[in-house]
C-alpha cells in the first residue's frame, strides 16, 4: 500500500475534522458539503462512556466506580444462567454502596419505562448489600429528578429507584471543576 492509498483511506476523517474545525455541517440535501458519507453513533453507548468518565473524574478519591461489572447473583434455570449487569457500581472501601445505569431516552417528555423500572429493582435485590436507592440517569435539558417506590415486604426494604435528568452541559463544565462534589446523587 503507498502513501497515496493511505490518505485516501483517512479523506472522509480529515473532512468530518475540517468541517468540525470551520463550525459547520454537512447537507443531505445535496449542494455544499453534501458528499460526505453517512455514519451512526450508539448514543446509549456514547452516554454510558460519558458518564464513567464523568465519574471517574468527580468522584472522591476513596470512592471506585466499576462500569459493565455483573453483580454476584445472577437469574438461573437448569442450562441458562442471565448475569445482571448494571452500567455502574459504586464502591467505598471494597463495599458496594450504590448502583447505577444510564439510559438514553427521553424522560423529559416522556412515562419512564416500566421495563427499565423493572431492571433497576432486579439490580437493587440483586445483590448482598442492602442498596435502597438506585439510579437511572438519562440526558436531559435541565436537572430534574423523579423517585418511583417499591415497597419489598419480605426483606423489610423499600427499593428507591431516583430517575435523574442530566444536562449534559452542565457536566460538562463541572468536569473542568477539580472539587469532588457529585451533586447528581443528591
Amino acid at each position: 500500500m503507498d502513501n497515496s492509498d493511505r490518505l485516501n483511506n483517512y479523506k472522509n476523517l480529515f473532512k468530518l475534522v475540517e468541517l468540525l474545525l470551520r463550525e459547520e455541517d454537512f447537507n443531505l440535501l445535496g449542494g455544499q458539503n453534501s458528499d460526505f458519507p453517512g455514519f451512526l453513533l450508539d448514543m446509549n453507548l456514547l452516554f454510558e462512556r460519558f458518564l464513567e468518565k464523568y465519574f471517574k473524574r468527580k468522584l472522591a478519591p476513596d470512592i471506585k466506580v466499576k462500569a459493565q461489572n455483573s453483580l454476584e447473583n445472577k437469574f438461573q434455570s437448569a442450562n441458562l444462567s442471565y448475569n445482571l449487569i448494571p452500567d455502574y457500581q459504586f464502591f467505598e472501601a471494597g463495599t458496594l454502596v450504590k448502583i447505577a445505569d444510564a439510559k438514553y431516552k427521553n424522560y423529559q417528555l416522556k412515562k419512564v419505562s416500566p421495563a427499565d423500572l423493572y431492571q433497576l429493582t432486579a439490580y437493587a435485590l440483586a445483590n448482598k448489600e442492602k442498596i435502597d436507592q438506585i439510579y437511572l440517569f438519562y440526558p436531559s435539558s435541565r436537572m430534574e429528578s423523579k423517585t418511583f417506590l417499591l415497597n419489598n415486604l419480605v426483606r423489610e426494604m423499600k427499593v428507591e429507584v431516583r430517575v435523574q435528568g442530566l444536562k449534559i452541559e452542565k457536566l460538562l463544565d463541572e468536569m473542568e471543576n477539580k472539587d469532588f462534589n457529585l451533586n447528581i446523587f443528591n
